[in-house]
């Protein structure tokens, strides 16, 4: 009897360990729907194709660690699709909305096409929605406006059209708009500048259209890339003061550079170029002292290059070529930093500064077809290395053309003033790039 009793006693455990055993499996095994939208992703993106797909559709997503998917501590539902850069084509199907419980879906770098299913607005924990370099087509659907969560929307590089919804302006909480390179149109909602949280919006090669809407509120908006599409209207007097990046070039704006620019005193990148802006440079640009590079040329901008441009030590790069820009270039001197330097086709005129000795990192120096006067300093540009480009075309420069232009990998001096005999390189027996001389 007392053996009957301990075999009885020792079933009992075993029972209970295997049924605590079960009820864990039973627990941990993700919730059907969950199992069935992973099986559907992977017939429709093409698994059997994918560089990657270990363990997949075999066992449970969690406990069988499928590659790419995430779960949460129990592993009792999903969390995480990271499949970037794995091969993935054909599409993405309806039923991604039943992963309501992911927070990160990044599937990035692939070459999925169709549309976004307008079911993606049911996962509502999502955080992060990454499908960059893909090959989505159709419009963005309004139902993104329901990712509430939503801090990064990544949809770069693809083919999708039609205009921004104006419902993404419910995503309080984002901080990174990515739908660059792509053909939307329209214009940019005005509710854009309600996105407090916003750090950096990236736009730029579409075809979108209108004017720039009221974006002074966001704070927080480091990055800002318009460039590339249709936009009109002027540069808002209001800019969010925490740019660093600021790229509107490409576009049709007209007006003038607003008056209080030198307040965004962050700014980094200032790409202006090829618009109808007009008017004289503000004195506020010479005021950014973090400013690395200033691109504006293809304007109708007028007047002077304020005296404040002393102050732009750190500047590399300054490209205000082809424009209607006057008086003289004396500031040069003082940007240590400078390597290029493009102010051909304007009306310049004065003396090129010997001063700009002091710019030992120039490597690209173009003053071409303005009224510059006198001769090349032979003492201030020797020593400035490594030029490697020297274009003074249609000038008015006289004296002689020094022998270190022969040093210079391209060169252009024709058409100025200059004294006999020109260096061998380029005189009429070389290249005749110094031609004519008197």
């Amino acid at each position: 009897m007392r053996r009957e009793g301990r075999m009885l006693r020792s079933m009992g455990v075993l029972l209970l360990v295997v049924s605590s055993v079960l009820v864990s499996i039973l627990q941990a095994a993700v919730p059907a729907a969950e199992l069935a939208a992973l099986q559907d992703l992977y017939d429709t993106t093409g698994g059997d194709s994918w560089v990657n797909n270990d363990l997949w559709m075999t066992g449970d997503p969690c406990e069988g660690n499928w590659v790419g998917v995430y779960c949460n501590d129990d592993n009792s539902t999903v969390t995480g699709l990271f499949l970037i850069r794995n091969g993935l084509s054909g599409y993405i199907p309806n039923s991604i909305g039943n992963l309501s419980q992911v927070t990160e879906l990044s599937m990035g770098g692939n070459s999925i096409g169709a549309t976004i299913p307008v079911n993606v607005g049911s996962m509502t924990m999502l955080e992060v929605f990454y499908l960059g370099e893909n090959q989505l087509e159709g419009s963005l659907p309004s139902e993104l406006g329901l990712l509430v969560s939503l801090q990064e929307l990544e949809l770069g590089d693809n083919s999708l059209g039609g205009t921004i919804p104006g419902e993404i302006t419910n995503l309080g909480q984002l901080r990174y708009l990515w739908v660059y390179r792509n053909s939307l149109e329209g214009s940019i909602p005005a509710d854009v500048g309600g996105l407090t949280s916003l750090e950096s919006m990236l736009l730029y090669e579409n075809k979108l259209t209108g004017t720039i809407p009221d974006l002074s509120g966001l704070t927080l908006l480091t990055d800002l890339y318009l460039d590339n599409n249709q936009l009109t209207g002027s540069i808002p007097d209001l800019l969010p003061p925490a740019l660093e990046k600021l790229l509107l070039h490409n576009n049709g704006l007209s007006g003038s550079i607003p008056k209080n620019i030198g307040d965004i005193t962050e700014i980094e990148s200032l790409y202006l170029y090829n618009n109808s802006l007009s008017g004289t440079i503000p004195d506020g640009v010479g005021k950014l002292d973090e400013l690395e590079k200033f691109i504006a040329f293809g304007n109708e901008f007028t007047g002077s290059i304020p005296s404040t441009f002393y102050d732009l030590t750190r500047l590399e790069t300054l490209a205000l070529n082809h424009n209607q820009l006057t008086g003289t270039i004396a500031f040069v001197g003082s940007m240590f930093s400078l390597s290029k330097l493009y102010l051909q086709n304007n009306a310049l005129s004065g003396t090129i500064p010997e001063t700009m000795t002091r710019v030992s990192r120039l490597q690209e120096l173009d003053l071409s077809n303005n009224q510059f006067t006198g001769s090349i300093p032979t003492y201030g540009l020797r020593d400035v290395f490594p030029l490697r480009t020297l274009y003074l075309s249609n000038n008015a420069l006289d004296g002689t053309v020094p022998d270190f232009v022969c040093q210079v990998n391209s060169l252009d001096l024709r058409n100025n003033a200059f004294s006999c005999p020109l260096p061998t390189c380029c005189s009429s027996e070389g290249t005749g790039l110094c031609e004519p001389c008197s």
